[in-house]
């Protein structure tokens, strides 16, 4: 078996193939050559640490093992269905497949300055594959001698200029398209209103539209211009994103699916709309509990000695805990198990969760009546059986029940009549 020990010239080709030491002009032929059967065997002879083989020398392989296949079927009456042994009928798949590559391959020699990028080839299938080879792989030799071609690696393809005209072209064409809202007009059904809060109410009663932080919003005519320039030059829907063709198909989906909406939920939802809001009086509560308990530190330390210098770096990371609670508008009383927040409510420690989930019910009281009254049914239950009067008793059941079933049954045959007829009359 011939054993190909030749690598390429680095000036012949690009696009290289180091397990079968071949060069090739173009990225689509390499790309054929990497499905070929020959590049199959070798990868599996390269797993084992055998050298490659010639195109020659596969060739007479196979030659020798479909003689010995068509032999084989010859002795056993398998070789009449005219199909050669040991070769997969074509589908249409596998021919429009090399109509493609075909197809390819004569576009790249068309347009040879196009940058190709290369698409390198996994070896896990071969190695998956290699207990299926139906060849001998021969003896393992060392490959200490043997020399590997370095690839170059693939170059980022750029943006053409063609698709940054497109882009362009693309703005101009919504610009153009853009409908401008005023904020005194609804952006859902166009109607003009004299006021922004009259536009408001109306979207409010017709659409449900809810503006978060009401107590907060500082710029209202602001905020409805921006959700109108949404709608109208970005043809956006307000709270899921969906993109429209115009301004009319935004509208059509905001009324259907109920979205005139302002998403209020996550940090990114909240952020959009920020600049429209002015948290800056909800602060004023939590500065004042905080400059109360400072003084309060303050009358304390007055009575206390002086510190070691131990003692003053823990009074250091106190005034920094002190610093995170005012900018996080929080603060802890000096048990350590209630956090006082800006809004006035007091949130406790989840070690006490279960003494604040104490739901003691008060104790019932029998009064005398009522105690009469349930020693006198207990008396009653603890009395003697009298076994006559329990038969006398069954016996008024069954006299009872039977009666039932006799007047049902008379009834049931009254239905059968054709006609009606009055009982009194008969």
């Amino acid at each position: 078996m011939e054993i190909v020990h030749t690598i390429p010239p680095q000036g012949e080709g690009a696009f290289t193939c180091n397990t079968c030491g071949l060069s090739f002009p173009t990225a689509d032929l390499q790309r054929l050559h990497m499905k070929t059967d020959w590049h199959r065997y070798n990868l599996k002879r390269k797993v084992a640490s055998l050298p490659p083989v010639s195109s020659e020398a596969f060739a007479e392989k196979m030659l020798q093992q479909q003689q010995q296949q068509a032999a084989a079927d010859a002795q056993t009456g398998r070789g009449s269905s005219g199909r050669s042994s040991g070769q997969r009928q074509k589908t249409k798949r596998d021919k429009k497949r090399e109509e493609k590559l075909l197809r390819k391959l004569a576009q790249t020699r068309l347009d040879k300055d196009s940058p190709v990028n290369n698409r390198p080839g996994s070896p896990t299938g071969s190695e998956a594959s290699m207990g299926s080879s139906t060849f001998s792989l021969g003896e393992p030799v060392d490959d200490d001698g043997f020399e590997h071609v370095d690839i170059p690696e693939p170059v980022m393809e750029v943006a053409s200029e063609d698709e940054e005209d497109e882009t362009e072209k693309e703005i101009q064409r919504r610009l153009q398209r853009a409908v401008k809202i005023p904020p005194n007009v609804c952006f859902v059904d166009g109607k003009e209103f004299d006021t922004v809060e009259q536009n408001v109410e109306y979207m409010s009663k017709q659409y449900g539209l809810f503006i978060p932080e009401r107590d907060y919003l500082t710029d209202l005519t602001g905020l409805i211009a921006y959700l109108g320039e949404k709608i109208g030059l970005g043809n956006m829907c307000l709270y899921c994103g969906y993109q429209g063709r115009s301004v009319q198909a935004v509208r059509a989906h905001l009324v259907a699916k109920q979205h005139v909406k302002i998403p209020y939920e996550s940090l990114e939802d909240k952020l959009e709309i920020s600049q429209f809001y002015d948290f800056s009086s909800s602060y004023e509560g939590s500065r004042r509990v905080l400059s109360a308990q400072e003084a309060a530190n303050a009358d304390d330390a007055d009575e206390w000695e002086d510190a070691s210098d131990d003692e003053g770096v823990e009074a250091g990371s106190d005034d920094e805990d002190a610093l995170v609670a005012q900018q996080n508008d929080l603060y802890v009383d000096e048990s350590g198990y209630e956090l006082a927040l800006a809004s006035g409510y007091r949130a406790g420690h989840r070690e006490l969760a279960r003494y604040y989930r104490q739901n003691l019910r008060p104790s019932t009281v029998t009064r005398e009546g009522q105690g009469t009254v349930v020693a006198a049914d207990t008396r009653t239950l603890l009395r003697a059986r009298d076994p006559v009067q329990e038969k006398q008793q069954k016996q008024v059941w069954k006299e009872t029940k039977r009666q039932k079933n006799i007047e049902y049954r008379r009834d049931k045959h009254l239905n059968f009549q054709k006609h009606f007829r009055d009982e009194l009359l008969q």
